[in-house]
């Protein structure tokens, strides 16, 4: 539809449905133009290269027809939906999170498939069943489980292979420990195989940071009712016990 508003002004109507400010419009304007601007000059270097190659004159640069037309008639299908991916992109930030990656078949090949289609947006492998194994058996103290490192240890890693290399605080956190039972260990030494040692972690806590990463320009904030009534918990936890993200000028 053309009007005689700016880019900006008729933009910021026509996306206005989406929660979309002005200021994240012209943003997605400003990024566009940068791209185009940048394709442009990566175009040009490339026919003034060509042009040196075979001894001709490069030819002189006339006005960059990589920028957008203020005027909307003048305006393709393509620049519009060149508009629309980078405006999605801005608005509407994802993390692609590819779970069970750890069942087998053609994970390999999926995992291609989606990091070619979306090379752009960032992706992290996940098991989602794998962490829940963890965490529980943490909760039942038959494996000492930091989600941070990716390692999982339970008390037969005393015993095998691997236990000279064992710190002596990591040999009394798992002399600690409840004995496994066969069944749970052999799921552990296969969890441990597929995501703690193919991919340094169960990818959960990963999603999680990538996530906070893209939105950024977040705060961290602890609610609490008081320090005082809410020193501990049920569980035997401090007041600072749930955090919540917001954008900056929250009040």
């Amino acid at each position: 539809m053309a009007t005689n508003s700016s880019l900006l002004d008729t933009f910021s109507a026509q996306f206005s449905g989406y929660g979309a400010p002005q200021s994240v419009v012209a943003t997605a304007l400003q990024e566009l133009q940068r791209s185009r601007r940048a394709r442009s000059e990566a175009i040009q270097a490339a026919a003034a290269a060509a042009a040196a190659a075979h001894a001709a004159a490069a030819a002189t640069p006339t006005d960059d027809a990589s920028l957008l037309p203020e005027d909307l008639t003048k305006w393709t299908a393509d620049d519009a939906m060149e508009l629309v991916k980078v405006f999605v992109k801005i608005r509407f930030p994802f993390v692609l999170v590819l779970n069970k990656c750890d069942a087998g078949g053609d994970v390999d090949k999926n995992v291609l498939r989606f990091s070619t289609k979306f090379r752009d947006s960032p992706l992290v492998l996940t098991s989602a069943l794998a962490e829940c194994f963890l965490q529980k058996l943490q909760q039942q103290k038959m494996i000492a489980y930091d989600p941070s490192s990716g390692s999982a240890y339970c008390s037969e890693d005393l015993r095998g292979p691997g236990s000279s290399r064992l710190k002596e605080e990591q040999r009394e956190a798992l002399k600690a420990l409840k004995p496994i039972d066969p069944k749970a260990f052999s799921r552990l030494e296969k969890v441990r195989d597929l995501m703690l040692f193919r991919h340094g972690s169960t990818g959960v806590a990963e999603a999680l940071r990538v996530a906070v990463e893209v939105l950024g320009q977040r705060l961290a904030v602890f609610p609490v009712k008081s320090l005082q009534l809410a020193s501990q918990d049920k569980k035997g936890r401090g007041p600072f016990v749930e955090c919540i993200l917001v954008k900056k000028g929250t009040t």
